[in-house]
């Protein structure tokens, strides 16, 4: 699916607002209404870009994979300890290794996101 940097920067502009990713209908092309895919932007953080962001305003938390955060290249002093236990795609059980704080940027807006 392709679209516009106009059409995106109002969308862009929504999650500013309200800090969800949202589309009112007239923002959607008539070919993706009524589909239930799910949403990927790329964007950029701690200086890279990761494609493939899988947005879903539903979930409780943000979850950044070992494997992407490993290829970033952070200072890991900022990651805090937490223990928890989160349910995967597959119904499996994974251990969450820390959250931390980062900046990322859609588009010209930067939001600090807790992952």
């Amino acid at each position: 699916m392709n679209m516009s940097i106009e059409k995106f920067g109002g969308i862009i502009n929504n999650i500013t607002a309200s800090n969800y990713l949202t589309f009112t209908y007239e923002e959607i092309p008539i070919e993706w209404r009524g589909h239930n895919k799910a949403q990927h932007v790329s964007v950029e953080c701690v200086d890279h870009m990761v494609a493939k962001v899988l947005v879903d305003n539903d979930s409780s938390l943000n979850v950044m994979p070992k494997a992407t955060l490993d290829k970033l290249f952070f200072d890991t002093s900022y990651m805090r300890p937490r223990s928890m236990v989160v349910r995967a795609f597959d119904g499996s059980w994974c251990d969450v290794r820390g959250e931390i704080d980062l900046q990322i940027q859609i588009g010209p807006c930067t939001l600090q996101i807790t992952f």
